[in-house]
């Protein structure tokens, strides 16, 4: 996992992914880390559950100094000149750093997670073939293949295969020709092509560098040849004219690799320009030198450029593996609806960004085409194992197969997942039948004729290191069948109806998944629908437990039909499923408490705001006698409601921000939004931050900075509260199941409240917001915002003992963390522990202190299990008597437990595994239910 390409963190996502699920009864997983500069390293398990790369690799001390304590994190690549020595100290601070040809004497198999530039273009498989390590997927020819868009083009066209009209130009020709040739070049595209026109590298995933021209635009098409390249070129008064932050934040996105440009990166004198603080002084200091345009290209560029017809239609993804027997199968296709032209690297990877329908919205027959049009081009091109085609299937019928990939994401919202599930696999299994079938192909034929079920041992402490990789594999899959039934069944319950589902969705899958992949326990995945006062639990299949978001989830609760290709599908993949004991997929069904405390001795709530994590669920378990997670119906209710855990934290004497409650009545009692507006401001100055009471996940906080913006944010947010149907006997109506009437945002600022987050349709309307001052630096040297996690265990006379975690400093691209920087991996920037100083002495010193106030603000509130708690750090360095304040903004019950989760983060450190902290977190629900009055 990892690599030095522009997609290494979703490869190091991946990674973690199938870490975590690969069934510990079969496997022992021995991270791999490849690292900026091509070198592995035997990782520590701690470093995998940082949110992205840059928070752990390198270490923050080795930043430049005009770095330390910024608010951007760097690549290894982006510290300087590559020193072998500083490098190779900076792995050995990792884990084990080793060399290729350790690997064969480490491992068996090699599971592939890397991705783009010396991860799926055949070196790494060629590397692994010279040291005769097996691996999975397609092999060295194949994997070349389907990382050259170019030369897949003109092998389709050559097979007679449906491909669009494309043009390529080299760098080096499209650099040496002047304004002529270019436009004489645009003009050729233009014709033979025609608009919307799909401008790309011709080697790069996950849609970087890639522009879609709708237009005849001769500008835009040199600056979408250039940005394909990897190159930037800026005018002196576009850079002139911007004030200093906006530079740095410009520069900042240019060096991100997967999004900007990416450093280092080689200016137009020949100067290497490793990170953003270097390229902002270097563009400032050349044009005080009257230069109108610079440029600068990465080092890590693209050769060829591919120009293409758009291709219009409907949009789809399949994952394709082999049978038993070799054959391929295409698993039913997902259909994709996204919110703009390009399918980027934000819609691909976080929940809710796209539409993504499995198997997709066609007739039967065209689906039929979709799959036999890709298991045909999988051979065709000699592809093994599995892989991931993409493509169109336009109004006549016709398939375009544009991106064979021999490499799929394997984040938990990837499609490598979704489909298998539709035959009945879990993410666990699904692993397990990838390796198991890549063994094979490694196997000396008679290994494979000799092998059967019957023959393997049950006794695992015969099974020899000795023994062949594949005759192993096979009994230690018979051994773990048989053990099945010994597992502990365990509820988890996840979606809900908030603004945060979505993130209880993964929350909850991920949960599921490491329960499953655990040996030890037979999760059942339960959905919830409703509110507070009403709400209903549905036990839902392996297919509907891994749809894309809780919406599509719900959607299909009581209209569950089970596909006619789907059936198909299935049916060819009897004996994959019947080899890996998987459970027959079963139509969803609606389940009461009652009757689930007859399934399971134990719930694990994953679910987020309203209800589940207001005490209302919590209620309804303890009346059946269930134990769960976290904190009891009092200390929940509580803390949901930002403002009276506010004001109990203030009467105890922690700090907290001054604010005040606003409710739909006080638009009349003050005369209007406009006077309302000016109410709140004479009682808490600009700039102040509104949101709502009772959401998290930044939904609908934003930051005020005047009373116009305040105006307008009120008139849009609060109104009478919405009212909800209800069918006969109190519960919901099955329209409410779709959530028709919520109106939703994610507001960074008060000029964004159009956009939609989490794919809500608009604004939502609340009879309550919260308005609260503004936290700044002020007279403090320092501000930090910081999130902790803590367990709380619980002794046997009922005493509690508070493991308060290393707070993370949380990085906010713009002011306020967004959707992307909390829970997408690679994108929130979370370093943990906090820098509080770059004293290590003072650093702990200061943390001690702030820990304190996070133990007694978990005491204060009456908090059992876990938690976590987002503050902000004022620290005071030159004042005669050093002091830090600590702020409390929000205590969250329920922590998000999505897979690039800060606690996650947290919990290693102190030496908890991912699913070492889930059992902990069960354990301590199982000490016992005594009623715990909140201070």
């Amino acid at each position: 996992m990892g690599g030095n390409s522009r997609e290494r963190e979703v490869s190091f996502a991946g990674g973690r992914t199938v870490m975590d699920n690969l069934d510990k009864s079969l496997f022992e997983a021995i991270p791999i880390f490849i690292d900026s500069f091509g070198e592995p390293v035997w990782i520590d398990w701690k470093w995998l559950y940082k949110g992205s790369i840059r928070d752990f690799y390198p270490d923050t001390r080795y930043y430049p100094d005009n770095a330390q304590g910024g608010t951007h994190t760097f690549y290894a690549e982006q510290l300087g000149p590559h020193d072998p020595q500083k490098a190779a100290e900076w792995r050995s601070q990792l884990g084990k750093p080793i060399r290729w040809d350790e690997i064969r004497e480490l491992v068996d198999l090699a599971f592939l997670a890397l991705h783009g530039k010396n991860g799926e273009d055949g070196r790494i498989q060629g590397l692994l073939e010279y040291h005769g390590i097996p691996y999975t997927g397609s092999g060295i020819g194949a994997s070349a293949i389907g990382m050259n868009k170019l030369a897949q083009r003109r092998m389709m066209k050559q097979m007679g295969l449906p491909v669009p009209e494309f043009r390529s130009i080299d760098r080096q020709s499209w650099f040496c020709c002047g304004d002529d040739v270019r436009q004489r070049i645009f003009k050729e595209w233009s014709d033979a092509l025609g608009f919307p026109m799909v401008i790309k590298p011709a080697n790069q995933g996950s849609s970087i560098g890639m522009t879609i021209l709708s237009s005849s635009d001769s500008d835009a098409f040199m600056t979408a040849i250039d940005r394909a390249l990897f190159r930037c070129v800026v005018q002196s008064e576009d850079w002139l004219t911007l004030p200093e932050l906006q530079r740095i934040q410009l520069a900042e996105e240019w060096s991100d690799p997967k999004s900007g440009i990416g450093l280092p990166a080689r200016g137009s004198d020949g100067l290497i320009l490793y990170n953003a603080p270097e390229l902002v002084d270097w563009l400032s200091k050349n044009f005080e030198k009257s230069s109108d345009c610079i440029y600068f290209d990465s080092l890590d560029s693209e050769m060829v450029v591919l120009g293409e017809s758009f291709l219009s239609g409907d949009e789809f993804s399949c994952i394709v593996i082999e049978s038993d027997t070799g054959e391929p199968i295409a698993l039913p296709p997902t259909g994709i609806r996204k919110s703009s032209l390009i399918y980027d690297y934000r819609a691909k990877y976080l929940p809710g960004q796209a539409r993504k329908t499995t198997p997709i919205d066609l007739p039967d027959a065209k689906i039929r085409q979709i799959q036999q049009s890709c298991e045909e081009l999988y051979t065709l091109l000699g592809f093994q194992i599995y892989a991931r085609i993409d493509g169109f299937i336009n109004s006549d019928g016709i398939v375009y197969l544009n991106d064979p990939n021999t490499t799929s994401g394997m984040m938990p919202s990837s499609f490598f997942f979704h489909q298998a599930a539709e035959v009945g696999m879990n993410p666990s299994q699904f692993l397990t039948y990838i390796a198991i079938t890549s063994l094979r192909r490694f196997a000396e034929p008679w290994e494979i004729q000799t092998m059967s079920p019957e023959k393997s041992d049950n006794h695992l402490s015969t099974i020899g290191k000795t023994e062949p990789a594949f005759i192993r594999m096979q009994r230690l899959l018979h051994s773990a069948q048989s053990r099945v039934g010994a597992r502990k069944p365990i509820a988890v319950i996840m979606g809900g109806s908030s603004s945060e589902r979505h993130i209880s969705v993964e929350s909850g899958r991920n949960v599921y998944e490491k329960l499953s992949s655990s040996g030890d326990f037979e999760p059942i995945s339960l959905f919830l629908t409703g509110n507070d006062a009403h709400f209903r639990l549905y036990e839902i299949p392996i297919n509907l437990h891994l749809k894309d978001h809780a919406d599509d989830i719900a959607g299909k609760l009581n209209q569950y039909s089970e596909h006619t290709v789907v059936l198909e599908t299935r049916a060819r993949c009897t004996k994959i499923t019947e080899l890996l004991g998987c459970r027959r997929v079963v139509a969803p069904r609606e389940i009461t408490i009652a009757e689930l405390a007859e399934m399971v001795g134990q719930v694990f709530i994953a679910l987020h705001g309203r209800p589940g994590e207001d005490g209302t669920l919590q209620k309804a378990l303890e009346a059946v006698g269930l134990t769960y997670n976290g904190s009891g119906p009092e200390s929940s209710g509580l803390t949901i409601d930002k403002f009276r855990t506010n004001r109990m934290l203030d009467a105890h004497g922690l700090q907290v921000a001054d604010a005040r409650l606003i409710d739909s009545n006080d638009v009349q009692t003050e005369g209007g939004y406009e006077a309302l507006a000016a109410s709140i401001i004479r009682s808490i100055p600009l700039p102040l931050i509104a949101k709502p009471i009772d959401d998290g996940c930044s939904s609908g906080v934003v930051r005020i900075d005047s009373q116009n913006e305040l105006t307008s944010y009120l008139s849009t947010h609060l109104a009478t509260p919405f009212s909800q149907s209800f069918s006969a006997g109190g519960k919901l109506a099955a329209t409410d199941l779709q959530d028709t009437d919520r109106r939703e945002t994610n507001l960074q600022d008060v000029n964004s409240m159009s956009k939609p987050e989490l794919n809500s349709g608009s604004v939502q309307t609340r009879d309550r917001i919260l308005i609260e001052e503004c936290i700044v630096q002020g007279d403090a040297d320092r501000l930090l915002e910081v999130t902790g996690g803590m367990l709380i265990h619980t002794g046997d006379k009922g005493e509690r003992t508070y493991e308060v975690f290393e707070p993370s400093e949380s990085l906010a691209g713009k002011g306020i963390l967004s959707l992307e920087e909390k829970f997408l991996a690679g994108e929130g920037q979370n370093i943990t522990p906090a820098r509080f100083s770059t004293d290590p002495q003072e650093r702990d010193r200061i943390s001690v202190q702030v820990k304190a106030v996070l133990e007694e603000t978990a005491r204060i509130l009456g908090v059992r299990g876990y938690c976590r708690i987002d503050a902000f750090v004022r620290i005071y360095e030159r004042t005669v008597d050093p002091k830090v304040e600590v702020l409390i903004i929000e205590v969250n019950s329920l922590p998000g437990m999505t897979p690039a989760t800060c606690i996650f983060h947290q919990c290693a450190l102190q030496g908890y595994k991912p699913d070492e902290f889930i059992r902990q977190i069960l354990a301590e629900g199982r000490k016992g239910r005594a009623k715990t009055t909140c201070a």
